[in-house]
């Protein structure tokens, strides 16, 4: 097999976790440093990541820099994984509101 065959563009996002609500959760992309390109983002993924580094303490945590797959079957199963993670952290949410 090729070498091109079987390496992967890596792409990377950004992560703000809600505090108290996981719904809340607000990602952009980012490059491996965690820097976002703000002129890529639309004007309301800007609004939304000026809003996110804003209240990051109050209503989201500090961000987190993670790699995202770009093959389709891994997100699928990355998106499992985070509702699992979430609905496990419901009643521990719920506890400390």
């Amino acid at each position: 097999m090729s070498e091109s065959c079987t390496l992967q563009k890596v792409r990377y996002e950004l992560r703000f976790a809600g505090i108290s609500d996981a719904r809340r959760n607000r990602s952009f992309p980012c490059d491996e440093r965690g820097h976002v390109d703000i002129d890529e983002l639309s004007d309301r993924g800007r609004t939304a990541y000026f809003y996110a580094r804003t209240v990051v303490g109050k209503e989201l945590s500090a961000p987190t820099v993670a790699p995202v797959s770009t093959d389709p079957w891994s997100a699928e199963e990355s998106l499992a994984l985070d509702e699992e993670r979430s609905a496990a952290a419901g009643p521990i949410l719920r506890g400390l509101a």
